[in-house]
């Protein structure tokens, strides 16, 4: 943990804008601070959403991105780099620009949003190619669930062992295949990377619909590859607090559940 006379590491989420705080960037920002990493944001899109309904995606334009990542870039040492809700081919274009534009790229670790919990679509189709082809390369690590997995893969693998291993073949980059969708009484985070695969596991908390979890995970790891830990070590970590934050969370409005956030700092303790 950094000293108050000790400037704080700082990771960059470039994501979508959740009006109701609990995902998006608003979720990245409370768990960069809860961890003691300073936080910076471009937003990529302006949803309407409570937790459990997403209403609209408006996405920014090309040059309002750029203009936001290249600022902050020249500005600030940014150690990690977290990418939520991208959209659509411009703003997934306007993000591999900028990101190639770093003399050296600082890690990047990719939360790949397909669908909103909801089961809004809201990664359009016509994106797809692009980011899997262009953006998924370029990741430190990427967090897919197994519906995520079963999409970027084109085929539904009954086995997530299975799924976890095509992914690794089909992009070469190491990945978190997230467990929590099973019904299973164990929840299974599978990491594969050139070393070979490690699982995480953790007791399935059930009946708990919560938003912003792979969010509040992705954003974790982040907060902890900035801070210097290394994979595994930021993958463990983060399993422990989403897991904390899903226990305590509760209904704050709307349909699902909101995060608790307060557990990050009481598990610091």
């Amino acid at each position: 943990m950094n000293h108050y006379n000790e400037p704080p590491p700082i990771a960059l989420t470039i994501a979508g804008s959740d009006p109701s705080g609990g995902a998006g960037i608003q979720c990245d920002l409370k768990v960069f601070q809860a961890l003691g990493v300073y936080g910076l944001s471009a937003v990529s899109c302006i949803t309407s959403q409570v937790p459990g309904v997403m209403k609209t995606i408006h996405p920014l334009q090309r040059e309002q991105i750029i203009s936001q990542i290249s600022l902050l870039k020249s500005n600030y040492p940014i150690s990690a780099i977290k990418l939520g809700l991208l959209h659509n081919r411009d703003i997934i274009k306007s993000v591999i620009d900028t990101l190639d534009s770093f003399d050296v790229c600082p890690p990047v670790i990719i939360d790949p949003i397909i669908k909103s919990s909801s089961g809004m679509l809201i990664l359009e189709k016509e994106a797809l190619e692009l980011y899997k082809k262009n953006l998924i390369p370029r990741a430190e690590l990427y967090t897919p669930n197994i519906p995520e997995g079963n999409s970027l893969i084109n085929k539904k693998f009954s086995c997530e062992f299975d799924l976890a291993n095509a992914l690794y073949s089909e992009f070469g980059t190491p990945l978190l295949l997230k467990g929590g969708h099973l019904d299973k009484k164990i929840a299974t985070d599978i990491f594969i990377n050139k070393e070979g695969l490690t699982k995480f596991e953790s007791p399935m908390i059930k009946n708990c619909e919560s938003h912003g979890t792979g969010c509040f995970y992705s954003a974790a790891i982040c907060a902890h590859v900035a801070i210097g830990l290394d994979m595994k070590k930021a993958i463990s970590k983060s399993k422990t607090y989403i897991n904390r934050a899903l226990i305590n969370s509760k209904n704050l409005g709307g349909i699902s559940n909101t995060l608790n956030f307060k557990s990050l700092e009481e598990s610091k303790n």
